[in-house]
């Protein structure tokens, strides 16, 4: 039987939380039963069996869980599967990472803009990816794929240039990628950058420069208080 990583943490996450029973059920399901890459091929009668949804429900917690897992032509992609598994960078001279590879190219038409990132170790299959273009001097701006990486998870998209400039300035204190995502992962937790609709969420470059990746981070639930409400009499 396959083992993998779990995140225990998303229980607490607001967006799994929010999930009907069938979202987090169909969530479950696709992050045990995909390929080493994240992907799974539909199969109604399959899933059926093994969740006790009908083809109509899966159909709604398809759409509902569709933040996390892409879906397309009967095919899913568990979008991080790859990061939580400790898979990245992908390196093409590693047998396991190979068979991610191999899927990925198998299903790279289906969902082009969600699997190239993965890609980092392997030069030759990320030609060209990562160029964008801006304003005056930043016009040819090539993005490194590790920033990419970085820049997808972030959940403030502001100031894309300058935020790289921090990032290529702090080259030598920023620890490998995984290290990063997964700080930034445990700041989404906190409470801090849930409050006010991410109101307080730093810009990326402040996060950077700051080296906010050495911070412990302790996530702490809201007390809920009982309202006590006397019986009528």
């Amino acid at each position: 039987m396959a083992k993998r990583f779990t995140d225990t943490e998303k229980w607490k996450d607001a967006w799994f939380v929010e999930l009907s029973v069938n979202g987090k059920m169909l969530f479950i399901f696709l992050c045990d039963n995909c390929d080493i890459a994240g992907f799974y091929e539909r199969s109604d009668k399959i899933m059926g069996f093994f969740i006790g949804m009908s083809p109509e429900e899966i159909n709604d917690a398809t759409k509902e869980i569709s933040k996390s897992v892409a879906y397309r032509d009967g095919i899913y992609f568990v979008k991080n599967f790859i990061i939580h598994q400790k898979n990245y960078p992908l390196n093409p001279d590693n047998n396991c990472h190979k068979g991610i590879i191999l899927k990925l190219e198998k299903y790279s038409e289906t969902f082009k803009e969600n699997y190239k990132q993965y890609l980092g170790a392997d030069k030759p299959l990320i030609r060209g990816i990562g160029k964008g273009k801006g304003k005056g001097k930043d016009k040819d701006i090539v993005y490194s794929d590790d920033f990419l990486l970085f820049w997808n998870v972030y959940p403030r998209k502001e100031g894309k240039g300058y935020a790289f400039e921090c990032w290529e300035k702090r080259k030598k204190p920023i620890p490998a990628i995984g290290t990063v995502i997964e700080s930034v992962e445990r700041y989404k937790q906190s409470n801090k950058w849930k409050e006010n609709n991410g109101k307080y969420i730093p810009h990326p470059s402040t996060w950077l420069n700051k080296r906010c990746w050495e911070d412990e981070i302790v996530v702490v639930p809201k007390r809920e208080f009982l309202v006590y409400k006397p019986k009528e009499q």
